[in-house]
Parts: structure tokens; sequence; C-alpha cells
């Protein structure tokens, strides 16, 4: 007859072997899922960084022609003191 206590040292050996395999197993697919997750966040992070520049450039680019806009209504804005001026002193010499 089987000594119970070997059977039971054998059962628990199995038992322990299999929570090893197990646990190595989690191990490793823990690691690769932390690999993946990792590639997933440094690309995410390129395709933000991307996108964000391309932001920044069309606000740099919106400032270029907000300035340029400034620029041109500060010279009509000339032109037209510069007409008001003329207007008024032709009203004068009109009315002379």
């Amino acid at each position: 007859m089987p000594d119970i206590g070997a059977i039971a040292r054998a059962a628990k050996r199995v038992t322990m072997d299999d929570i090893y395999v197990s646990l190595d197993a989690l191990k490793d697919q823990q690691s690769e899922d932390s690999r993946h997750l990792n590639t997933r966040i440094d690309t995410m992070s390129q395709k933000i960084d991307t996108q964000i520049s391309q932001v920044s450039q069309r606000v740099d680019n919106l400032g270029t022609r907000i300035d340029s806009l400034g620029t041109r209504m500060d010279a009509m804005m000339g032109m037209l003191f510069d007409i008001s001026k003329q207007i008024i002193e032709l009203s004068k010499q009109k009315n002379q």
C-alpha cells in the first residue's frame, strides 16, 4: 500500500510546481503587457507632440497674420486721417 505521506508530498510538490509555472507565466504576460502599453504610450505621446506642434505653428501663423492686418489697418487709418485733413482744408478754402 502506498504511503499516504509520500502521496501528500508528491501532490504538494506537483501543486507547488504548478503554482511556480503559473506565476512565471503571469510574470511573462505582465511583462509583455507592460511592453505593449509602453509602446502604445510612446506612440500616443508622439502623436500628441506632433499635434501640439501643429497647433503651435497655426497659432504662430495666426499671430503673424494678425500683426500684418494690424499694420495694414494702421496704414489705412493714416490714409483716412490724411484724407480727412484734406477734406477739411478743401472745405475751408471753399468757404473763403
